[in-house]
Order: C-alpha cells, then sequence, then structure tokens
C-alpha cells in the first residue's frame, strides 16, 4: 500500500517498498533561506528513524548569543527524543514499519545571535510537528489494513458457520417434521377411541352439577325464610320494648311531678308559717320599742316618717302603703310593725 508524501518525504514498509525523497522547494523562515529539510542542500541521502546530527555538539550552536546556546542544544535533543518515542511506539504496535523523517534543521544557517535563535526555535517546532503528523498518519493507515484483514477473516469464517448451520438445521426440520407427522397420526387414533368416553363423563358431571345446584338454592331459600321470620319476631319483640319503655317513663314522670309538686306545697307552707311566726315576733318587738317611748320620742319617729315620704314625693298614707318594709327613723322598725304611731297619721 502506497504511502502519502510528507513534506517531499516518504517512508518505507516493512515488505521493502521503498519511495523516493523528492527535493523540497526553497523555503524562507522570516528573511533567512531554508534549504531542504530545513538544512543544508547537501545531504539527501535516505535514512531511517530519527537522525540528530546537531545535538551532540555545542559547536554547531555557535552563532547564537550566550545562554541561547544551551537552550538550543537542549531544545534539539528534546524535539529529537520526542519523535523518537512515538517512532519506537509506531514500531511496538506495527513491527517491521519504517519511516523516513525529513532531516533535522540546521542550526548554522538559521542565523545569528537572537534572531538565528528564534528562527532555529521555529524551524524545530515545525520539523517535531512534520514528524508526528507522519507517525499519526502511518499509524491510522496500519490500522485500517489490521481492520480489514480483521473483517474479512471474520466474513469468511462466518460463511463457511452459515453453510454449516444451513445444513444442521435442514436436517433438523426433516427430523422434526417426520415427527410431528407420527405423532398427529397417533392422536388422531386414539382420539376417536377417547371421544365418547370424554362425551359420557361430560354428561355425567353436567347432571352431578346441576343436581348439587338446586340442593343448594333450596336450602338458601329455606335459611332466607327463616331468617325472615326471626326478623320479624325480633322487630315485634323490640316494639313491645320500646311500647313498654315509653309507659314506664311517663309513669316515672307523673310520680316525679306530683313528687315535686307535694314537696313546693310543704316548702311554701314552710315558709308561710315561718314568716307569720317573724311577723309576730318583729310586731311583738315593735310593740315594746313603741312602748317606751315617751311624747318627744314618738314625736320624732312621726317626723321621721314624714320626711322620708316628702323625700320620696308622695303622701304620707301612699309612703306607707307602698313602703311597708322602710325603717322608722331612730326605732330601726318597719313601717307596718309600727301601727301604733301610723294608726293617728
Amino acid at each position: 500500500m502506497a504511502i502519502p508524501e510528507m513534506n517531499g518525504v516518504g517512508a518505507v514498509q516493512g515488505n521493502g517498498n521503498k519511495y523516493e525523497l523528492k527535493p523540497q522547494k526553497e523555503q524562507k523562515m522570516g528573511n533567512l533561506p531554508v534549504g531542504q529539510g530545513y538544512g543544508e542542500t547537501n545531504d539527501v541521502r535516505p535514512k531511517f528513524g530519527v537522525v540528530n546530527d546537531y545535538g551532540g555538539d555545542i559547536a554547531n550552536f555557535a552563532k547564537f548569543k550566550g545562554n541561547d546556546k544551551n537552550d538550543a542544544m537542549r531544545l534539539t535533543n528534546s524535539a529529537a527524543n520526542d519523535v523518537k518515542k512515538q517512532y519506537m511506539q509506531l514500531q511496538h504496535e506495527y513491527p517491521g514499519i519504517e519511516l523516513q523523517f525529513e532531516p533535522m534543521p540546521n542550526p548554522q544557517t538559521a542565523g545569528k545571535k537572537r534572531e538565528g535563535f528564534f528562527n532555529y526555535q521555529q524551524q524545530l517546532d515545525n520539523w517535531k510537528d512534520n514528524a508526528m503528523t507522519q507517525i499519526n498518519n502511518a499509524r491510522e493507515r496500519n490500522t485500517v489494513e489490521v481492520v480489514g484483514d480483521a473483517v474479512e477473516a471474520v466474513n469468511q469464517n462466518t460463511n463457511e458457520k452459515a453453510a454449516t448451520n444451513a445444513a444442521l438445521t435442514a436436517g433438523y426440520g426433516e427430523a422434526n417434521l417426520k415427527a410431528t407427522e407420527d405423532g398427529v397420526a397417533e392422536v388422531n387414533e386414539h382420539g376417536d377411541k377417547n371421544t365418547g368416553k370424554i362425551i359420557a363423563n361430560d354428561n355425567r358431571n353436567t347432571r352431578s352439577i346441576k343436581s348439587t345446584v338446586n340442593a343448594r338454592a333450596d336450602r338458601l331459600e329455606a335459611g332466607q325464610k327463616a331468617l325472615s321470620y326471626q326478623m320479624e319476631a325480633g322487630f315485634d319483640g323490640v316494639n313491645r320494648n320500646i311500647d313498654g319503655l315509653h309507659s314506664d317513663m311517663k309513669k316515672g314522670f307523673d310520680r316525679t311531678s306530683r313528687e315535686n309538686h307535694a314537696e313546693h306545697a310543704q316548702t311554701r307552707r314552710a315558709i308561710k308559717s315561718d314568716g307569720e311566726k317573724s311577723r309576730a315576733t318583729i310586731q311583738r318587738e315593735a310593740d315594746r320599742v313603741i312602748d317606751t317611748l315617751d311624747p318627744t320620742g314618738i314625736n320624732r319617729a312621726i317626723k321621721g316618717i314624714r320626711d322620708m315620704a316628702v323625700k320620696a314625693g308622695k303622701s304620707v298614707g301612699d309612703f306607707i302603703t307602698q313602703n311597708p318594709e322602710a325603717l322608722v327613723p331612730g326605732l330601726g322598725v318597719p313601717i307596718w310593725a309600727a301601727r301604733k304611731i301610723t294608726a293617728g297619721m
């Protein structure tokens, strides 16, 4: 399988096919010309793998200034080692593959001092990027080939197994068909003999089921009637109990009412009796007090009653009639008990 060119550089597969290097057109990096492979144009020998012609000698970076020499040498070796690692990984994945990379850029043709150092850095980065791309492309091409071979092998194996399975399926199908036909014939033979037995058995089962259902229906009807009678009797008993309860309650209420009425009458009589006894006691006490008064005391009591009548805006007679419980001033007895005084007013 042919490998596309990468910046004018081909590759060699493990089968020994070689691809010629094609000269690049002159490139320019800034104002400085860059020859084939970023280096001099004299060395175009095909070399496989990574060839680091400059990283081993600090003199190759003499045109750069100061510490730029050491940095340029370090960057050169770092770029070469990174590409080598990826190339070794590719060869581990696909043994026998070989790639031709561009020559590493020549630091002596990049220019002088700081400007030359920066130009060389750019050339080195470009060389590394191209080499990594070349490795990735080779990996993709070989992966496609490996997958294609595997698919072809799987397809071939699948076709062979499909043919075998088809033959086995056909054989099994014929055997199953024969067994099925024999089974159907046997079922038909026994079926005719058993049909009559099945029908007779079904008839017996039907009669038995019908008899059982009718017996259960009769028992259910009888149970419902008995339950109905019991419920009616229960309702009658409940009604009688309710009527008796009403009668007892009415009798109780009447008896309580009579008892309460008698008790109230007795209480009223007792109160009246007590009241009459109290009035008699008060009357005797009032008479006794009045009898002890001299004419001046009696006149003072009469004047007190008249003053209360005037203050109430009533006549003496109306005041005495309407306020029998009012106490006579100076005596402390009610007006109704001071008849010995009020009789002459």
